[in-house]
């Protein structure tokens, strides 16, 4: 007797199901007896068991015992069904309870044509791998902004700074710097700071695959002396990092998240040292706290910001894993210990690729901007792109944990994801706005509403058909109080024409 698969397994309709299954048979008499119970069993090599319907002369009238019964072949997949229907029935109602954006409509934003894009990147990199993440700091100290950019991938593995020229637009490479020379350098994410309080900007490099090095600069582009910060794990490398005062004792400390949660040498998952807090203290630096740090996930992208206003900032953290959500870490006080905040409200089982924190629509900018890619975990096909709002604050301005994510923006897509955003006043309205970036070279211009709508700002100047974006920025370079927009990526295909450093100046276009 063969087991009977339920309708579902099947792609047929219950009835059509039922009627199969519970079709008349004939079976001969001398193969069968008849039970008490009035069921008719099946005698020699062939088992089965099935419910008297009627019989003649020389055979039994069978159908199937009904699925309820322990007995019948539907039985075990009947049960089955039921299990698995349970299991849906849960997993709709606990989805009701998460922030689940793929089952939403891609969004409608309305289209604006309010700014204009100038370029001003004569004399920047207009090709080659430029990877992961860079910075904007006066370096030479000449009371402009510069660009320091990470090692380009594939290259001679020293950082390039790019000096402010005598026009505005016109960049130069600090061509005088001195790199340490004892100490490997590759591409990675780069950041800028007075890490030993003279005056002079420092540099800290995650590096791909190697250290994290801080090196001491002295204002004249001689960066020579260096120091490699200590790992929680051996095995684990970083190349995102940021800097923030974790301790507040008024030095500048450094963070970073693992590039992968794998020992590439043992092929073994890695559960410790994936995230570093490296505390800058006046004797070394020394390793922070690591009580309350995720075990697991990896990540390009990382930030810091006080959400709660006690002075000690947030760790704000990403996940090329899908399902992690410790990923905005309260500062339990001096980097000892950490605690998860709103793991709830963040997007349910998702790829978290980049955050964003500062202004939104709160005076003490305690806003946050998580952009992901979320699969609906009961549907197939394309997965959502999105970037959600978070509000650590109340209508009254006081600090509190969000419920959920305000969604801003989704579309529906494959291999497009928002992989990198940027929060500052575009338009030089007073509110601040937000820039996407894409592997596919879009920029995505949303610019805030008075009334906290987004609108899409349609950008022609900003066409990148060739690059893979990875690094993107909003600040005033000039000093004018109005803001440039850079943007920072590699070629899509290792040997395809592509990549480069970009800045662009914005205008507001009169009406």
């Amino acid at each position: 007797m063969q087991k009977a698969n339920p309708p579902t397994s099947q792609g047929q309709s219950y009835d059509d199901w039922a009627r199969e299954y519970y079709k008349i048979i004939r079976i001969p008499k001398q193969f069968a007896h008849v039970t008490r119970e009035g069921r008719v069993r099946l005698v020699g090599p062939v088992k089965g068991v099935y419910e008297l319907v009627g019989e003649d002369d020389a055979f039994y009238l069978v159908r199937n015992l009904p699925i309820e019964d322990p007995e019948s072949p539907g039985h075990e997949a009947w049960l089955d069904s039921l299990y698995r229907e349970a299991e849906r029935q849960a997993l709709e109602e606990y989805l009701r309870t998460v922030f689940l954006v793929a089952d939403q409509p891609d969004t409608n934003l309305v289209f604006t044509d309010r700014v204009q894009f100038e370029s001003l990147s004569k004399g920047l990199p207009s090709s080659g791998r430029w990877q992961m993440s860079f910075d904007v700091a006066d370096m030479n100290g000449d009371g402009k902004l510069d660009l320091v950019l990470p090692p380009p991938r594939g290259g001679n593995g020293k950082p390039v700074i790019m000096l402010q020229g005598a026009v505005f637009g016109e960049w130069i490479p600090w061509g005088f710097c001195v790199w340490p020379r004892d100490v490997k350098l590759d591409y990675g994410s780069i950041r800028a700071a007075d890490f030993d309080g003279d005056g002079h900007r420092d540099l800290v490099l995650a590096v791909h695959f190697g250290d994290t090095v801080v090196m001491y600069g002295d204002g004249r582009g001689n960066f020579e002396r260096a120091v490699r910060l200590p790992r929680g794990n051996g095995a684990v490398t970083a190349r995102a990092v940021v800097v923030a005062d974790f301790n507040k004792d008024g030095r500048l400390d450094a963070a970073t998240q693992a590039e992968l949660d794998v020992d590439i040498g043992k092929g073994q998952l890695v559960r410790s040292g994936l995230v570093n807090v490296v505390l800058n203290l006046p004797t070394d630096w020394k390793l922070g706290g690591n009580e309350g740090l995720p075990d697991s996930g990896h990540s390009d992208w990382l930030t810091a910001h006080d959400l709660d206003g006690d002075g000690y900032p947030e760790l704000l953290l990403t996940s090329r894993k899908a399902g992690e959500a410790r990923l905005i870490l309260k500062n339990l006080g001096g980097a000892k210990s950490w605690e998860p905040l709103a793991s709830k409200a963040l997007p349910f089982d998702a790829f978290v690729f980049s955050v964003a924190a500062g202004k939104v629509d709160d005076a003490k900018a305690r806003d946050v901007v998580y952009c992901f890619e979320q699969f609906h975990p009961m549907k197939q096909g394309e997965p959502a792109q999105a970037c959600a709002l978070y509000h650590f604050h109340d209508r009254q301005g006081r600090f509190a944990i969000p419920g959920r994510g305000e969604l801003i923006w989704k579309t529906t897509a494959y291999f497009e994801n928002p992989k990198g955003v940027a929060l500052g006043d575009l338009d030089g309205d007073g509110r601040n706005d937000l820039v996407i970036i894409f592997p596919s070279g879009k920029v995505l211009v949303l610019l805030q509403g008075a009334d906290g709508q987004w609108l899409e700002e349609r950008s022609p100047e900003l066409v990148f058909t060739n690059t893979d974006l990875f690094d993107v920025r909003i600040a005033d370079l000039d000093g004018d109080k109005r803001s440039e927009l850079i943007l920072m990526g590699a070629p899509k295909e290792q040997k395809q024409e592509g990549g480069g450093v970009f800045v662009f100046k914005v205008h507001r276009k009169t009406t």
